[in-house]
């Protein structure tokens, strides 16, 4: 049902679909799809009763001061400020991005070693990680198939009160540091290669973070 506005006028809706639109097309010939849609809307509106004035029924005017159309004016600006955008981007030169992390060496995936400091301080990586992330090399091979000997993996150390189930740590004991994954239900840290033991925790046990992603070279 048509509806009025504040001024009094009639407001219809006029349904369009894609459908409708290859129909314009297919009718309209020569005439443009605008045209043609005010056209058919104007005498849907007159149909109704709706008294359509002459200045509704033509084209909306486009033209600005001193005649010349606003739509390509408007065109023509942002047209100009892509072109200022492109003539900034080509004088600039690409530079890589890269971010570091600091290195402590390799800690065991078998028997435990202490963490061996080696040449390098800091390894690249390529993305930025919080403070307190720093990166280990895996030696050995208790944690096949998911990490593999010579391995580089970021270490989150934020979090070092009680290791989440099921998550890969990195622990420290007497006898050295090792990655692992605990399994809180049986109580230990267990090796994913099954041809090497657990690591039963004890009072020297020390949590030193979770491993969160491996470092591609």
């Amino acid at each position: 049902m048509p509806s009025k506005r504040s001024d009094g006028q009639k407001l219809v809706s006029f349904p369009v679909d894609e459908r409708l639109l290859a129909k314009i097309d297919a009718a309209r010939g020569t005439q443009s799809r605008s045209a043609w849609i005010r056209g058919a809307a104007t005498r849907y509106l007159e149909s109704l009763g709706v008294e359509v004035s002459e200045e509704l029924g033509n084209a909306p005017d486009r033209v600005g001061v001193g005649g010349r159309p606003t739509h390509k004016k408007k065109a023509a600006k942002k047209a100009a400020k892509v072109y200022d955008f492109t003539a900034k981007k080509t004088d600039l030169v690409a530079e890589e991005v890269s971010y570091s992390l600091p290195y402590l060496g390799s800690v065991a995936a078998g028997e435990a070693v202490d963490i061996v400091a080696e040449d390098e301080d800091e390894v690249r990586v390529w993305r930025r990680f919080p403070k307190g992330h720093f990166v280990v090399r895996v030696t050995g091979e208790s944690m096949l198939p998911e990490l593999e000997d010579g391995d580089l993996l970021v270490v989150d150390s934020r979090d070092c009160f009680t290791p989440a189930h099921g998550r890969l740590c990195v622990v420290s004991e007497g006898r050295g540091s090792v990655v692992k994954r605990w399994d809180r239900k049986r109580g230990v840290f267990e090796s994913l290669n099954r041809e090497f033991a657990d690591l039963e925790p004890s009072e020297e046990t020390v949590f030193q973070g979770y491993f969160v992603e491996k470092v591609e070279n």
